[in-house]
């Protein structure tokens, strides 16, 4: 069958991916032909937009930004693509994507429920109509059970000691030699977190793949290139922070510009 729907898989998770992989390629190669694989959100917005996939199997809970913001994102440029949402949700939870005719599949995946998505995919061309508003409606359902505890302190490295510090002492978090840092007004200081984990607990905006930023530290925001932004924070140093082009847009929609 020469067309296929074009697939990409999107979970943190290596065996689940393996798995979905595989029942995928063995019960419907005929039908789909999977393109591309992401284990984190950022990445999967990168390779969503460059490969253009007519469906995106997307787990919800990972590290960074939820499948459910992915969603969003890529919903946007991509308003036909059809998405197949990956969770671990109890029966309770799952009423809000059926009253919102949204595809979902339950870890562990059963062969039978995925022929269904399938046939369900199949018949309608990857195409999804007003997927933008269902998956904004199923946020606002869901919100309640996606709220991750946030802790008061981050503790840091310092000298063989460790550091308790609050979030509202720190300007931003950076990555570096795959080692994760966080600059307050006492200094930079390493934090056994990694960027992801970071942003999971602090709720700071993800500028960058590198960079996340206490908003309230913001003092200056520059155009610059190819219609993206640059920072200039109210530190000591006023550090110059670079916002990618993806985030430029989610920065003018939360600073209202």
């Amino acid at each position: 069958m020469d067309n296929k729907l074009l697939v990409m898989i999107v979970d943190d998770e290596l065996p689940a991916r393996q798995e979905l992989n595989y029942l995928l390629e063995n019960n419907f190669g005929d039908k789909i032909e999977i393109i591309g694989e992401a284990e984190h959100g950022w990445a999967a917005v990168e390779k969503i937009n460059e490969l253009k996939p007519q469906v995106v199997f997307l787990d919800i809970n990972m590290p960074g930004i939820s499948g459910l913001e992915v969603a969003q994102i890529v919903l946007e440029l991509n308003p036909n693509m059809a998405i197949v949402f990956i969770t671990a949700f109890d029966g309770y939870a799952l009423k809000a994507f059926e009253m919102n005719a949204i595809d979902y599949l339950v870890k562990p995946f059963n062969l039978s429920r995925l022929e269904k998505t399938i046939a369900r995919l199949w018949d309608k061309k990857a195409k999804s109509e007003n997927s933008q508003n269902k998956i904004e409606e199923l946020i606002k359902q869901l919100d309640s059970l996606l709220l991750k505890p946030k802790i008061n302190k981050i503790p840091c490295e310092e000298a063989a000691r460790i550091i308790l510090v609050k979030p509202e002492e720190i300007y931003y978090c950076t990555a570096e030699d795959g080692k994760s840092y966080v600059i307050t007004k006492q200094g930079k200081l390493k934090t056994f977190y990694t960027l992801n984990e970071l942003e999971d607990r602090l709720g700071f905006f993800r500028t960058h793949r590198s960079f996340l930023v206490n908003l309230d530290y913001i003092h200056i925001v520059e155009p610059w290139f190819h219609s993206s932004y640059r920072l200039i924070l109210d530190d000591q140093d006023k550090t110059e922070i670079p916002v990618s082009r993806i985030q430029s847009k989610r920065l003018r929609e939360i600073l209202g510009l």
